[in-house]
């Protein structure tokens, strides 16, 4: 168990799986040695609460994102400080690009800026939309970024020259996941009351239709595996899943049929899932939004999107969990929240 003295709001794995940070109310991030199990640094410098933290594709740079409206690159051999990217006036949020040159960030400010990660200075300033940006998608190759916004557009830019390639209209984009082919289409999911539908923005086509009412939606792209894996939360809390594959759209048949019910977790429709291990296990926890009459459920449900089945849930936290993380290693998920700790848990995917 990992300690700060304020709630914790995020964690993450390195990329090999050997330090997990976590993120605090009380303005700092911490690095913790997963092999010895002690704390590595204390991040401080934020003048806000520290929502975010984002490991670079290499494992070399850590990203934090504050309520301060800045984003602090630190250096993970010294724990030191590499820049301060201001310019936000809201919780800034950093994505990396898959190789790391880029950092895109983020904020309700409904600005979006491009850095190159290595002159560490501002490469652009995405400024056309005009709500908060609600999903950001870079390419396979970095080239290409994706962002979709409450305005209910979503667009396309060129990372080196910050330049817009498309817009497209997103009917229900706080419902939109945005993915993309291994080949670099664009694609959107949607969903109404009756159904959840896939659709190529760029060619305005739909590739698949699944029938049933989902109050989340939630998609995770894997270009490298060629599958996306969508994700549907019921008012009655039973999660649904499929495979896509990210295949040519010419190669994608139009299918209409409903998911399977993975597992089936308490209802209400203040619970959130998280994807790991290339879809294989879904964690549902109620992170964020409205409790009803006060209650708090501290417990984090597992299902085996594979095999259908439920795992053994996880219960410990004694107050709200804020986050939940997989690790590379693909046997052990991090889990962080207002009990001010942060929890390590080991999952066996065996049948019971």
């Amino acid at each position: 168990m990992f300690e700060h003295p304020d709630e914790l709001w995020n964690v993450a794995f390195s990329p090999h799986g050997r330090v997990l940070a976590t993120s605090s109310l009380d303005g700092t991030a911490r690095l913790w040695d997963l092999t010895t199990m002690k704390p590595v640094a204390t991040l401080g410098g934020h003048t806000h609460y520290v929502y975010s933290v984002v490991f670079s594709p290499d494992g070399r740079v850590l990203a934090t994102g504050s309520q301060d409206g800045t984003v602090r690159l630190w250096d993970m051999a010294t724990s030191r400080l590499i820049t301060v990217l201001k310019g936000h006036t809201d919780a800034a949020d950093p994505v990396f690009s898959p190789d790391g040159r880029t950092l895109v960030t983020t904020s309700r400010d409904e600005i979006v800026r491009l850095w190159d990660t290595r002159t560490m200075k501002r490469a652009a300033t995405l400024g056309d939309h005009t709500g908060p940006i609600m999903c950001v998608r870079f390419a396979p190759d970095g080239a290409t970024l994706a962002t979709s916004s409450s305005d209910g557009t979503a667009r396309l830019w060129d990372t080196a020259t910050g330049r817009s390639i498309a817009r497209f209209t997103c009917p229900f984009p706080d419902q939109s996941p945005l993915i993309f082919t291994s080949d670099g289409e664009l694609l959107a999911v949607h969903s109404d009351q009756e159904r959840v539908w896939l659709r190529n923005m760029s060619r305005e086509k739909t590739l698949a239709t699944f029938q049933g009412q989902g109050c989340q939606l939630f998609a995770k792209d894997s270009p490298a595996h060629g599958l996306a894996d969508v994700v549907v939360r019921a008012p009655t809390g039973s999660v649904r899943a499929w495979n896509i594959p990210l295949v040519s759209p010419e190669e994608r048949l139009v299918v209409h049929h409903q998911p399977d019910v993975v597992f089936q977790t308490p209802a209400g429709d203040y619970r959130q899932v998280a994807i790991g291990w290339d879809g294989e296990i879904l964690a549902v926890g109620a992170m964020h939004g409205p409790e009803p009459h006060g209650e708090v459920d501290p417990t984090v449900w597992l299902g085996d999107a594979r095999g259908e089945r439920v795992l053994p849930p996880l219960v410990g936290h004694v107050g709200r969990v804020r986050a939940v993380a997989f690790s590379p290693r693909q046997t052990v998920v991090a889990t962080c929240g207002t009990d001010k700790t942060a929890r390590l848990w080991r999952i066996s995917r065996r049948p019971q």
